[in-house]
């Protein structure tokens, strides 16, 4: 082969690769949602008008939920150093289970979510806007699933 046509070859193997590289890590929008919800990943985040950061993620077979504050570089989970976390959707307590994620799947473009510690809210209030959409063709049984 000539060096013209393995340069060729090269140039094009490594533009493949990045567009392949670039397309994986571009996150999906849905109103005020963003992220990625597919076969192989479940997680989606929001900000809020005080810059804290809501993220929701389908994981080892449980919904689970991540409260941060990027100013400040903290951020919890239900899976490390948050006590009885829960969601409070439309003014109703969740535990993290099927009745939440049902729940976030109907709050409504208007829908007010809070991020829950033992039944209180730790953050201020997050959008659904979006979230339905986002939702839309998920399960209960595809959360569980990843």
């Amino acid at each position: 082969m000539t060096k013209t046509i393995r340069a060729g070859l090269l140039l094009a193997g490594m533009m493949l690769l990045s567009a392949t590289t670039q397309a994986v890590l571009l996150d999906q929008q849905w109103g005020k949602w963003y992220g990625n919800i597919s076969g192989m990943e479940f997680e989606i985040n929001t900000p809020n008008a005080a810059g804290e950061v809501l993220t929701l993620t389908c994981t080892s077979g449980k919904l689970a939920v991540a409260y941060s504050v990027p100013t400040k570089d903290y951020r919890v989970s239900s899976q490390t150093g948050l006590a009885e976390p829960g969601l409070n959707i439309n003014g109703t307590n969740h535990p993290l289970d099927e009745t939440a994620f049902t729940a976030l799947k109907a709050a409504g473009e208007k829908g007010v979510i809070k991020i829950t510690s033992m039944n209180l809210a730790i953050s201020k209030k997050f959008s659904a806007k979006g979230l339905g959409d986002a939702l839309a063709d998920s399960t209960w049984q595809d959360c569980i699933s990843h």
